[in-house]
Formats: C-alpha cells, sequence, structure tokens
C-alpha cells in the first residue's frame, strides 16, 4: 500500500502534512480546570509566556496566566476572562505577553468555556498564537500611511 493511500485511510503510520507540522508548532493550547483552579498548557504556550514546560504541563495557579501579561493588557484581560467564566461564549483577545527574557511578544487567544448542567464554566480552553511579526508589520505599514501623508509644497506667490 502506498504511503498516500495509508494517509487517506488514517493509518497511525502516515506522516502529518507539511501545514499540519506548521500548525502544530504555530499555536499553544492551555486548558484551565476552574474547578481547581489549575491552568494546564503545552510547551508551546509555556515558551510564548516564559514558563517551566513542566510545570506548565502538570499544570499551574491560574495567576501564571495573567502575570506575564503586559500591564497596560491585563485589567483588559482580566475583564474578558470573566466574562467567560458568567457566561460569554467565545474568548478572542490580542494582547502582550513577557517571555521571561524580558522581551515582549504579541499573542493571540481564543477560547471558550465547556458548562456544567448549571451553566458554570468547568474548563476554560483554547489556543494562543504568536502574532508578534504580524504586529510588526502592521505598525511598519501604519508609519509608512502616516509619512504618505506628508508630502511636498510649493510656495506660489502672488
Amino acid at each position: 500500500m502506498s504511503r498516500r493511500a495509508r494517509h487517506e485511510q488514517g493509518s497511525p503510520t502516515a506522516k502529518p502534512a507539511p501545514a499540519a507540522k506548521l500548525l502544530a508548532g504555530a499555536a499553544g493550547v492551555w486548558e484551565w480546570d476552574v474547578r481547581q483552579g489549575l491552568l494546564y498548557a503545552d510547551s508551546r504556550f509555556a515558551e510564548l509566556y516564559g514558563l517551566d514546560r513542566v510545570q506548565a504541563a502538570k499544570g499551574l495557579p491560574t495567576n501564571a496566566f495573567f502575570a506575564p501579561i503586559h500591564p497596560d493588557d491585563r485589567m483588559r484581560i482580566r475583564i474578558a476572562v470573566a466574562g467567560v467564566m458568567h457566561g460569554a461564549d467565545i474568548f478572542a483577545k490580542e494582547f502582550r505577553v513577557s517571555n521571561g527574557e524580558g522581551g515582549l511578544r504579541w499573542v493571540s487567544a481564543q477560547g471558550r468555556a465547556d458548562r456544567g448542567s448549571d451553566y458554570r464554566a468547568l474548563r476554560f480552553s483554547g489556543v494562543l498564537t504568536d502574532i508578534t511579526e504580524q504586529k510588526r508589520i502592521e505598525e511598519r505599514l501604519r508609519i509608512a500611511q502616516s509619512a504618505g501623508g506628508v508630502g511636498t509644497f510649493e510656495y506660489v506667490s502672488g
């Protein structure tokens, strides 16, 4: 049987497509056990947040999620998370985090809560993507567009 045929049949020996490999490394994943107050995260999430990978996999207190968030963004994110805890369906925010080495990264976080029969959040899980390069490009574009408004002027007397 060809490798393609094994892949199409979902064989465990089939190699993932290149796009799947790219996506797998780009996004970090988290799951917050709301009842226990623990946040579990994969190694990519831990890397973006500057957290210890082993501890992130074992579970960290939820303030480990908030502490690395840039102070100018932290309250906005706390409010959005509280909204999800109290019934909002979707969490989708962009914010800055410290990577633990003094650098800031822009991330996009998207998640949702799983609720119990009483509609209380039991788990809050999602994905985190590094969008730092996108933000840099947007900033360069903004600067270029604002500079584009500066032109040459010709003085005509008379």
